[in-house]
């Protein structure tokens, strides 16, 4: 699979995936890519924190020793109004109230300033309806329907970033992957927001079992493993090291970096990310998170990193 065709196709015809049935389109296109492969899936839905959650789990997810997952959904159109910060629910919650509070105060505006300058009365004084009338009713219940339709916010149009890159990550890595059992695949939901896909499967996850976690690899800036020393089996940290060095990945243990707060971060798993290190954490800006092109060298050394990891799990 050419990563050209695979960014036409999820990131632009299955580019969207914030509303319920933009997700399900997605996941029945993902389930037949899988299968084709060869793969077993099977998409589970749960309910947590009043959120209904499905989760895609590929191939053999109960005997292999790494999970690579990534989250699928795709964030609020707001976060174009301000960097992404990786591992933050404060930039989460802003960026999902917004996307509820400003479409919802533009079509109340639109609403007060129709009814204040431009309404009329359904019956005239004869007692007749007035066809201007009728038109100000129909344009009311289309104020009525947009307030529903929108009560949830609406999304981010070009997601390929984030966080399509990663999805195509996977596939790559799948298909060179075929046949291994050792590797299984699970795409998440809800990654841009209360992160319930990923704790549904931190709560299913095995003892045996490491995760690597995707999050924006195909975007500009410096590929990141995260990690946390003391949260791995022992001797992972050095091979973890070793391997990083040989692929040139810049290796991260957030144990060194005590004042680093990292609100969805388990000390047990590893994150691989593209982005930027500063005082505020790591970060992707306005302009890296709107691209519609990837690194494909972030790519290519992403499903590296995976296929050489799961040897030294083995």
């Amino acid at each position: 699979m050419e990563t050209k065709e695979l960014i036409l196709r999820y990131g632009f015809v299955a580019g969207k995936r914030y509303k319920k049935s933009q997700k399900l389109r997605f996941l029945l296109g993902m389930t037949q890519e899988f299968q084709e492969m060869g793969y077993r899936t099977e998409a589970k839905q749960t309910e947590k924190k009043v959120l209904n959650n499905t989760n895609l789990y590929v191939g053999n997810i109960s005997g292999a020793r790494l999970l690579a997952e990534s989250y699928y959904d795709t964030p609020p159109s707001c976060l174009k109004l301000f960097p992404y910060r990786f591992f933050s629910r404060s930039c989460r919650r802003t960026a999902g109230n917004l996307a509820v509070i400003l479409p919802m105060l533009t079509i109340i505006l639109i609403g007060v300033l129709f009814f204040t300058l431009a309404y009329v009365p359904l019956w005239n004084e004869g007692g007749q309806m007035s066809v201007a009338g009728a038109a100000s009713l129909v344009f009311f219940l289309l104020l009525l329907k947009a307030l529903h339709s929108f009560r949830r916010g609406f999304g981010q149009k070009r997601n390929i970033v984030r966080n399509t890159s990663s999805l195509i990550a996977l596939l790559k890595l799948a298909q060179e992957e075929k046949g291994n059992s050792d590797i299984a695949y699970v795409l998440t939901d809800n990654g841009c927001g209360s992160n319930v896909g990923a704790e549904v499967l931190e709560q299913q996850k095995r003892r045996h079992q490491t995760c690597v976690h995707l999050d924006c690899v195909g975007a500009p800036g410096t590929l990141y493993a995260v990690y946390s020393a003391s949260g791995l089996r022992p001797q992972l940290p050095a091979k973890l090291r070793a391997l990083c060095q040989e692929l040139t990945i810049t290796p991260l243990n957030v144990d060194e970096h005590t004042c680093l707060k990292l609100d969805y971060f388990n000390k047990e798993d590893i994150y691989l990310l593209a982005g930027e290190y500063c005082s505020e954490g790591f970060i992707l800006r306005k302009k890296q998170l709107l691209s519609t092109e990837l690194q494909e060298d972030h790519l290519e050394k992403t499903v590296l990193f995976l296929r050489k990891f799961c040897k030294v799990l083995s």
